[in-house]
C-alpha cells in the first residue's frame, strides 16, 4: 500500500473515530461509502450501525483476535452488537 493511502487511511479512521459519519469520510477522500467502511473495518474498528448518527465518544481499545472473536460471539449470543455488548458492560461496571 502505497504511503499516499496509508495517511489517507489513518486520516479516515481518526476522522470516523472522532464522531464524523461514513458519508462524510467518503466524501472528503472522495471515495464511496461502502469503501470508508471497508477501510474502518480492515483497521479493526467496529462501524456504527447508523452511520449517519454521530458518535458521541468513542474508547480506543486493542484486543487479540481471539478476544475479538469470544466478544463476537457472546455479542451473538446476546443479540447485541458488539459495541453494544461492550457499552453495555462498561455501564454497568460504572454503576
Amino acid at each position: 500500500m502505497s504511503s499516499e493511502k496509508t495517511d489517507r487511511d489513518a486520516e479516515l479512521c481518526d476522522m470516523y473515530l472522532a464522531g464524523a459519519t461514513l458519508s462524510a469520510c467518503a466524501e472528503k477522500f472522495g471515495i464511496s461509502k461502502p469503501r470508508a467502511q471497508q477501510i474502518v473495518r480492515k483497521h479493526g474498528y467496529a462501524t456504527r450501525l447508523s452511520q449517519e448518527e454521530p458518535r458521541g465518544a468513542f474508547l480506543g481499545v486493542c484486543l487479540t483476535p481471539e478476544s475479538k472473536e469470544a466478544l463476537r460471539v457472546k455479542a451473538e449470543e446476546e443479540g447485541k452488537t458488539m459495541s453494544r455488548l461492550v457499552s453495555d458492560a462498561v455501564e454497568e461496571m460504572v454503576k
